[in-house]
């Protein structure tokens, strides 16, 4: 009896002196699978598309996920670039600017919505944040800050 009761005094000491700090989690360490990575090319910036509305924009790790509205028979066929200008503004956060290519070759007048997940890792810099523009409209400029 008195064995047992020292193997689980012994359990319980090593259970309880076991310490994981906040520095050893990570939160933002979720996988992006098969998510496509941002394409990071300044001459295929310029290629803005107004046909695409961006209507919703969340992050979770280095995850993006972009939900976008348009014009089409189902949204089957749209496919989505990310693509970024390869030019980083040095404000406090940082700033990246990005636009998106929307192909869509449906011919139907509904509007549908779609979400989209990319791999944003390569967007980082130096510090743990940048904020991400989306040019896509000449009339509005929609942000988000990535915190890593």
């Amino acid at each position: 009896m008195k064995s047992i009761n020292t193997i689980l005094l012994i359990l319980c000491v090593t259970l309880l002196s076991c310490d994981v700090g906040d520095e050893d989690i990570n939160t933002n360490q979720q996988v992006c699978i098969n998510a496509p990575d941002v394409i990071i090319d300044a001459s295929r910036y310029g290629n803005l598309n107004e046909n695409v509305s961006i209507t919703g924009l969340s992050l979770s790790g280095d995850c993006l996920t972009i939900i976008i509205s348009g014009s089409g028979c189902d949204g089957s066929s749209w496919t989505l670039d990310l693509v970024d200008s390869d030019v980083v503004s040095f404000s406090s956060p940082p700033e990246r600017n990005l636009v998106l290519e929307f192909t869509n070759t449906e011919l139907c007048a509904a509007v549908f919505e779609k979400s989209f997940t990319f791999d944003i890792s390569s967007l980082q810099v130096s510090g743990n944040e940048v904020q991400l523009n989306f040019n896509n409209s000449s009339t509005s400029l929609t942000t988000i800050n990535y915190m890593y």
